[in-house]
């Protein structure tokens, strides 16, 4: 057994490897096995609607993919990345409601496999499934008490703090057109404008996510109001089925969407948690306090007016969307406290777009153009406009 706080606790997974993933048949069940060098513990649990099933281990060295299966197997393809520090999560997105038929480790010399047999079942949803080895809740206390005990005091500063989110990551790829990610695609934008902001002497600016790895979208907004952020902007590059649209446009938050596209990209957004084994329902209410409350209206008014003057610059430098600003009710941007927005780079499925999202020349403009919208708006708040 585990010391659940015991302090290099998590160190003892430091050098643990996936040497392999097997999806194959046995008998009437699908079997699902990954091998590594060493005893790691582990966590399984089934979701519904969509069915998935959920394997987490220790952070391990493991190639993040999307990855066909067999076919006449239960699992459709599996997705495989960083859930969170310390924690890697291996996604089966599944054809069918399933049992599980076995839930098993097995060491071998320098092998330990972990071994998972479900079979579909006729019910319409499957049982709630949870299995997690001796060893998970000791490991879960300690990285979370290693978070929790690196303290930061926080000073009262000048500069204006920007916490830029890219989109997606680790396990949920965002849209994928051509083996380019959208999460890859943000994170290198948002490092971008990051460096570029902090060069300006007048901003601060954080990320959200500096790597490839997954954040809970309440979690995302939750870093601008721990950092007393002025401002909040969420950096994605979606995919649509219309891939005649193009161009960059900005989201803030709404109860009722601007148009039904807006309504399934925000949609399409949201459902990121629940792909990846988070719990949505966590934020009926936060909605629902941020909506109806008066006392957010400044931060709904304020963000509109970032809005606005985000696009009034952008227009002269880049291709901008019809309507360049549109409102959806996006999850990541209901902070209670600090106005945002959501700025969409442009479309995977748009040719012309791809092409702009891969360049440079496309980033440095659209940066410069983001950057005098938010001295234009700084500008006016001082002034008291």
């Amino acid at each position: 057994m585990f010391l659940p706080l015991q302090p290099l606790l998590a160190q003892q997974f430091n050098n643990a490897q996936v040497n392999d993933i097997r999806v194959g048949k046995q008998q009437d069940a699908t079997r699902f096995v990954i091998e590594l060098n060493q005893e790691v513990p582990f966590n399984i649990f089934i979701l519904n609607t969509p069915e998935r099933l959920v394997i987490d281990i220790p952070n391990s060295k493991l190639q993040p993919r999307s990855t066909p299966v067999l076919a006449g197997t239960v699992i459709e393809r599996y997705r495989t990345g960083l859930y969170k520090e310390g924690i890697v999560r291996i996604v089966l997105d599944l054809n069918a409601a399933v049992q599980l038929v076995r839930s098993d480790s097995l060491q071998e010399e320098n092998r330990f496999r972990i071994v998972v047999d479900m079979a579909p079942i006729t019910v319409k949803k499957s049982p709630v499934f949870r299995f997690a080895s001796s060893e998970w809740a000791g490991y879960i206390a300690n990285i979370s008490n290693n978070a929790n005990g690196v303290q930061q005091s926080v000073k009262k500063e000048e500069k204006r703090v920007i916490v830029i989110d890219p989109g997606h990551g680790g396990v949920d790829p965002g849209g994928v057109v051509e083996h380019i990610r959208e999460k890859h695609i943000v994170l290198s934008f948002a490092k971008l404008l990051q460096k570029r902001l902090n060069a300006q002497g007048k901003y601060r600016a954080v990320l959200t996510r500096d790597k490839d790895t997954y954040i809970p979208l309440r979690d995302r907004f939750k870093v601008a109001d721990s950092e007393k952020a002025d401002l909040f902007i969420s950096i994605h590059a979606d995919k649509i089925h219309l891939k005649t649209i193009r161009g960059l446009t900005v989201y803030t938050l709404s109860e009722k969407a601007s148009d039904e596209e807006s309504a399934a990209l925000a949609q399409q957004e949201n459902r990121s948690d629940i792909l990846v084994g988070s719990d949505l329902n966590q934020y009926d209410s936060v909605v629902s306090d941020i909506l109806i409350d008066r006392a957010q209206e400044w931060v709904a008014e304020e963000s509109w007016r970032v809005a606005k003057l985000l696009v009034r610059h952008l227009r002269t430098r880049t291709p901008i969307s019809t309507k360049a600003h549109r409102y959806a009710g996006f999850a990541v941007l209901k902070s209670p406290n600090v106005p945002s927005v959501l700025v969409e780079l442009g479309y995977l499925t748009n040719e012309n777009d791809l092409k702009n999202l891969q360049s440079r020349n496309f980033k440095d403009k659209v940066t410069n153009g983001i950057i005098e919208g938010l001295d234009a708006y700084f500008q006016e708040l001082d002034a008291g406009a």
